[in-house]
């Protein structure tokens, strides 16, 4: 399940980075941001590319033992007390798993949605995209705290 759940995070943080990727490079090719390109496109990879490239790394060079599936298959009544017991703590790991993931997943598209706000939001606003863009690193920090805390969870165990 470990292993499940890290790509699920690594898709939503990929697909959160290369939409707005996508609209700055489309952006750039229309002239929006003229010489100062390589600043919005810094500001994006710094809030993202840092926690993309530890969730790759982490899953190349530590991947997830399988565990033992046949535990899990034997039916209830044919297994020992011991199994029995063994069965129960991975039921209970693995529902503690689910709900982390849950929790770092809605975490995750919420400081990505922030993220994206910062291009959907900006003809609602009278600051020019870069100051927007500069402003939100502020109040950027404290989701992208709770949210790193969140996604070391899964990449910080075996």
């Amino acid at each position: 399940m470990l292993d499940s759940y890290r790509i699920r995070l690594l898709v939503i943080w990929c697909v959160g980075f290369v939409v707005p990727l996508l609209l700055i490079l489309f952006q750039y090719l229309s002239g929006k941001y003229g010489d100062k390109w390589a600043e919005v496109l810094g500001w994006l990879t710094a809030l993202t590319l840092s926690t993309i490239s530890l969730m790759i790394g982490v899953m190349v060079s530590n991947p997830v033992e399988a565990r033992d599936s046949d535990l899990m298959d034997k039916p209830e009544g044919s297994l020992t007390q011991k199994e029995k017991a063994a069965k129960a703590v991975i039921v209970k790991k693995d529902s503690h798993e689910k709900n982390v993931f849950y929790i770092a997943a809605g975490a995750s598209i919420t400081y990505l949605l922030i993220i994206n706000l910062a291009f959907f939001a900006e003809p609602l606003v009278s600051e020019k995209p870069q100051e927007l863009m500069r402003d939100s690193k502020l109040w950027l920090a404290i989701p992208a705290t709770f949210t790193s805390l969140l996604i070391g969870y899964f990449f910080g165990k075996k």
